[in-house]
């Protein structure tokens, strides 16, 4: 009976991650002799740093390169894998990936070289990392596919390559990508190797390469390629390093060693040695799935917000202003729920805990809720948008949680709140006087809530979703949990969020007093029922939670808001105060300079210009000329782009003009122009801009 070859792979990590571990997977830590600093210079905490020692086998016994790992990157780990081949079981085949990217192992799927997912399921886990589709011993080297780039020429006939979009040569891109270590290292080639010389050459001729040092060879390959790869990365290594690098120009060589390496598979390619090329994926989420668990055992208010890069400034402020009025008999357990929010800003509001032994913030990405899901969403809605209605299954193990946006700010205890019977209610909420006011004035039509959401009476029954009680276990009893992402699935709404919670609750809705939910004067608030308007009118004045949803202008960039002084209030006390001033005073100069745009610059000879340019009124051979739909939509987006323009200095002026020639080259490609003739419009077009840009200053 024949045996089957055997397979290791080396998984790298270097943080915590979702763990690729069995007979075939080896998770590996590399540079771990570097303590809690990574390839990039940051840090990891001992935590951290300890989950990998427990769960990772490390780069730092034997012979090893560890300590260089800031230059090598995960070379390291390939280095240790070469000179301690046996502590891996001698087997026939090696290989190396990462812990966020994956080879698909599977011939089974329909995927694009590089393709990128949210996070990988155990079933995927299964069905894509099988060993037996590889047919070990049918191929002797499995690589990744190979990706296009673009080239450019720099001294002495060398070249440099980057997977960023094209753009002229400059000294950053020569820099990063190793301009003077690819000189270098050819010239060791043509002197050292030269039979590899006539490949690295034709190698730097191609439209595409090998990228992120991931690979499956047949050991005795491994073994002259580690020979191949080390001896040339060690001998140019002191010529092109020096003490100023930063830490792109310190990993110099690990992008270096993608060139060799695919040097080394174009070479053995035409020694005949099979290759079988495999698509890879990019996870985006590795985070380790948990289940959220009350943060205090005893008297815990648990309070959740949505945050994304964007609005965690407001976030910050809403979160300072509810920690303002908490007190020290109650300890407050609070959620940021995010899709991306990045480790600043994370770091950020983890500061406004500080001296707070009752509060307790930790952050929770959403990823495994909302990805791969096709939402229908209008124009202006994010997936962050969304948050609010996984509440039900994130705190599956609470009894119920207060759901708040980022943009309200609270003038109370929110366990005051908290304390409210929800009996059998799956929510409580507050009634919308804002839609209300919409339906009245026109902006809304009545028949819309009414026949699309089922509501009997939207002046009364339509609630806002800034300030929600959700009733965690009723809903989950009623299996109604995860059916407010389903109805977005299912059809399209104006706010889908608010809109979905409305009808997935209808019927099911604790109506709450008001003051709970007090917006901020907005422009249609005239046209709220008689009743309304003057019960809000009073509740202004003794809100316990307001919100700025309704208004066009925010508290953080319109000081001039009847309630923006107390949003303010609450900013000056968090440690973001003199980043939320910079944003404003940006934002109230963008609004007076506009006014001085459109008195300087006629509105009309732009239009003009931009439509005369695009042909518009104009026979030209060989072009063919616009629909009237096309044309109209032209003149939609131009419209649109000259009325919002700023410009106040010689940076937004070049921005000014870069858009107007991005809007006019969309233009001119989606209507069908030769490329030649896009050519001469797209001179002519600046050429113009420019005459008229100067005419106006």
């Amino acid at each position: 009976m024949e045996i089957s070859p055997t397979l290791k792979i080396l998984v790298f990590y270097h943080k915590p991650a979702i763990l690729f571990g069995d007979d075939t997977f080896i998770p590996f830590h590399c540079g771990r002799m570097m303590g809690n600093v990574t390839k990039t210079r940051d840090t990891i905490s001992k935590e951290d740093f300890r989950w990998l020692k427990m769960n990772c086998l490390g780069d730092d016994t034997g012979d090893n390169i560890s300590l260089k790992n800031l230059r090598y990157s995960e070379l390291s780990g390939h280095y240790w894998a070469w000179k301690n081949y046996e502590k891996l079981g001698n087997p026939d085949y090696i290989g190396f990936m990462h812990y966020r990217r994956i080879l698909v192992f599977s011939e089974n799927t329909q995927m694009e070289p590089r393709t990128f997912v949210p996070f990988l399921t155990q079933d995927e886990y299964k069905q894509w990392l099988n060993p037996a589709d590889l047919q070990l011993g049918k191929y002797d080297m499995y690589v990744p596919q190979w990706v296009p780039v673009y080239k450019f020429k720099v001294a002495v006939g060398s070249y440099v390559w980057a997977t960023n979009p094209p753009g002229p040569p400059c000294k950053y891109k020569e820099k990063y990508t190793g301009g003077k270590g690819n000189i270098e290292m050819l010239e060791y080639i043509r002197k050292q190797y030269p039979e590899y010389y006539q490949t690295a050459i034709e190698y730097y001729e191609k439209k595409d390469n090998f990228q992120w040092n991931m690979f499956i060879f047949r050991k005795t390959l491994f073994f002259e390629y580690a020979q191949f790869l080390f001896d040339v990365t060690m001998h140019i290594e002191p010529e092109i390093y020096h003490p100023n690098f930063c830490s792109a120009d310190q990993r110099t060589i690990g992008y270096l060693a993608e060139a060799l390496t695919g040097i080394f598979i174009e070479k053995k390619k035409k020694e005949n040695y099979k290759v079988k090329y495999l698509p890879m994926i990019h996870i985006n989420d590795t985070t380790i799935p948990y289940e959220l668990n009350p943060a205090f055992q005893e008297r815990n208010i648990p309070i959740c917000c949505a945050a994304d890069n964007k609005n965690s400034y407001m976030c910050e402020v809403m979160i300072r202003s509810l920690l303002s009025h908490t007190s020290l008999e109650k300890n407050y357990d609070i959620v940021v729920l995010y899709d991306t929010l990045n480790d600043g800003r994370q770091k950020k509001i983890l500061q406004l805990r500080e001296n707070h032994p009752n509060i307790s913030i930790r952050f929770y990405r959403v990823n495994r809720f909302v990805g791969r899901r096709n939402f229908r969403l209008p124009k202006g809605y994010s997936v962050t948008s969304l948050i609010s209605l996984c509440v039900p299954e994130i705190f599956k193990n609470y009894e119920k949680v207060i759901y708040l946006e980022h943009d309200t700010i609270v003038q109370t205890d929110i366990a005051e709140l908290y304390s409210t019977e929800l009996e059998n209610y799956w929510i409580a909420a507050c009634q919308d006087n804002v839609i209300s006011s919409w339906i009245n004035s026109g902006r809304e039509n009545l028949s819309y809530y009414t026949k699309q959401l089922g509501l009997k009476d939207p002046y009364l029954e339509y609630v806002s979703d800034s300030v929600v009680i959700w009733n965690v276990r009723a809903i989950r009893s009623a299996g109604m949990a995860s059916e407010g992402l389903c109805l977005i699935e299912k059809e399209e709404y104006r706010s889908p969020a608010r809109d979905a919670l409305n009808r997935l609750c209808y019927d099911h809705i604790k109506m709450l007093s008001s003051i709970w939910n007090v917006c901020d004067p907005w422009v249609d608030s005239c046209y709220l029922p008689t009743t309304s308007y003057w019960q809000w009118v009073k509740d202004l004045d003794v809100a316990k939670v307001l919100s700025y949803r309704a208004t066009v202008s925010k508290p953080w960039n319109s000081t001039g808001l009847t309630k923006a002084s107390c949003w303010w209030r609450y900013a000056r006390e968090t440690p973001i105060y003199e980043e939320l001033l910079t944003l404003n005073t940006i934002s109230c100069t963008e609004a007076t300079l506009k006014k001085v745009l459109a008195k300087s610059i006629n509105q009309e000879e732009i239009k003009n210009c931009i439509l005369r340019d695009i042909g518009v009124g104009q026979k030209k051979e060989n072009m063919s000329r616009p629909t009237n739909s096309t044309l109209t939509e032209g003149n939609k987006h131009i419209n649109e782009f000259v009325e919002s323009s700023s410009m106040h200095d010689t940076a937004c002026l070049a921005k000014y003009r870069k858009e107007l020639r991005r809007l006019g080259w969309r233009a001119l490609l989606s209507w069908g122009r030769k490329k030649q003739e896009y050519i001469e419009g797209r001179k002519k077009f600046k050429r113009e801009i420019e005459k008229m840009t100067v005419s106006s200053k």
